[in-house]
């Protein structure tokens, strides 16, 4: 984590030193692309800030915005003639909900070469996935919200409409950096295509609401031992994850 935030601190301080060093082509081109990626669908403006320096900006949101899988959790006993079926219960995820606003220095350390070193923020919710467990098909509607069950330590109850509700979440500001190939504002030619991977810089824990708590009745983070492992170590991959990687294809058109 430390050497990702050192090269992300760098890549910026190069940034700075070629601003500071020739400021003549300072927003004087306009190009608007549509970018595909793994934060989305999105739109991007560019413009230059040196020979050197080009900024972008622009907006993502993920397309589909929600997933449902069917999983198997087994069932349980509540009460001495109450049981649970949890054998096919629905899970519905939306990733990176509210979409995803991004500022981006390309830096190219060759003007003329179309490698470039990109540095900048990712802007959201905070929601890597918003997930939400239909209980509908499991408890009568009179039990919704107030039926309770234990399991591995943690309490299980759903909201007063049958559902139970999570959430993957990441900080919502996230350095990124990355390197690319191509000119977003490319003056020679009316379309330019550029290509950028790089990654996320974040922490991630998947938290619950009221829904899920421990014996203190406060909201807990779910991991595998929690659902049995069923979810064959997902959770606790996704509450170790330090970065998030991105891949992006973006078509620029230039404006002037």
């Amino acid at each position: 984590m430390k050497k990702l935030f050192s090269l992300f601190i760098s890549v910026l301080m190069l940034g700075f030193s070629a601003f500071a060093q020739e400021d003549k082509g300072l927003f004087n081109h306009l190009s608007v692309g549509a970018t595909v990626g793994l934060d989305g669908l999105g739109i991007e403006v560019s413009a230059p800030i040196t020979r050197y320096v080009q900024l972008r900006a622009g907006y993502s949101l993920f397309v589909p915005t929600k997933v449902t899988s069917i999983y198997n959790f087994g069932s349980f006993t509540v009460s001495s003639t109450r049981k649970l079926d949890m054998t096919r219960v629905p899970i519905s995820a939306t990733p990176l909900e509210g979409g995803q606003g991004k500022l981006i220095a390309d830096i190219y350390p060759w003007p003329s070469l179309p490698f470039h070193f990109a540095a900048g923020l990712f802007i959201g919710s905070g929601k890597m996935f918003d997930l939400s467990m239909d209980a509908r098909e499991i408890l009568t509607p009179d039990e919704y919200g107030h039926l309770a069950f234990s399991h591995n330590g943690v309490f299980i109850s759903s909201d007063m409409d049958g559902f139970v509700k999570m959430d993957v979440m990441t900080n919502p500001v996230m350095p990124y950096v990355g390197i690319g190939f191509g000119h977003a504002v490319n003056t020679r030619h009316l379309v330019s295509v550029t290509f950028d991977m790089g990654v996320l810089v974040t922490s991630v824990k998947t938290q619950s609401y009221n829904y899920l708590r421990n014996n203190a009745g406060e909201p807990v983070i779910i991991t595998s031992h929690v659902v049995d492992d069923r979810d064959r170590g997902l959770l606790d991959f996704l509450n170790k994850l330090p970065v998030l990687p991105m891949i992006k294809l973006n078509v620029f058109f230039n404006i002037f």
